[in-house]
């Protein structure tokens, strides 16, 4: 019997490793389920608020804006009207500074840039908030637009709709520390499509941090959506 017991393991033992292994791989569903439904959960509202701009827009017979706040620490975004039906939006490539521009016409640009933003107000949504604020581990990585030819992943961008309920198609990309989602709205048919990319264990292979690896993925459904 001595023998017997060197050899191998009691039930017991068995049983208790068993139900050690079923308890740790549980755990692991449960905190992968829960980050994918607060991410849905983020996603759902924000469609809800791109929605919600166009009957704004119609309602107020004036431009509104989805704007999105772009910061590592604070990410987020409001629904924003402008303050005149006769308003009329400037070419948006002149308001964004330019790496290849001089000086002189980047501080041009962002003048212009506040001088846009002054003309607009926060919309109270449906739930009261003129706010939405994302708090780590999700941020909102980057958005684009039918009129950037880059991802925008710093400082503030917006997504306009105007009274017709013409809008810009945009992409907005979202992510934590476990996966990164485009969510791609269509200008005619206002049709959502989302695309989820999983961050392997292997994508910091190269010395790459975590923002690093998010906005090498978020470059990458941004050109994929631009195809």
């Amino acid at each position: 019997m001595r023998r017997l017991r060197n050899q191998g393991f009691t039930l017991i033992e068995l049983l208790v490793g068993l139900t050690l292994v079923a308890t740790l791989f549980f755990f692991a569903i449960n905190v992968d389920h829960s980050s994918r439904s607060k991410l849905e959960g983020i996603l759902d509202r924000i469609e809800s608020s791109l929605r919600f701009t166009v009957n704004e827009a119609i309602l107020r017979n004036s431009i509104v804006r989805m704007n999105f706040t772009l910061e590592l620490e604070k990410s987020g975004y409001a629904v924003e009207y402008s303050n005149s039906s006769a308003f009329v939006m400037p070419e948006f490539s002149k308001m964004l500074p330019q790496e290849n521009e001089s000086l002189k016409e980047q501080k041009k640009a962002v003048k212009l840039k506040d001088k846009i933003d002054q003309k607009f107000n926060k919309v109270k949504e449906m739930d009261g908030d003129e706010s939405k604020e994302i708090t780590k581990p999700f941020r909102i990585i980057g958005v684009g637009s039918s009129v950037t030819d880059k991802l925008v992943t710093d400082g503030n961008i917006a997504l306009y709709v105007y009274p017709t309920g013409e809008r810009d198609s945009g992409i907005i990309i979202i992510g934590n520390d476990q996966e990164v989602v485009g969510l791609s709205v269509e200008p005619f048919t206002g049709e959502f499509k989302r695309e989820y990319v999983k961050i392997k264990n292997d994508d910091n292979k190269d010395g790459k941090d975590l923002v690093e690896i998010q906005e090498g993925i978020a470059e990458e459904l941004f050109q994929k959506w631009k195809q």
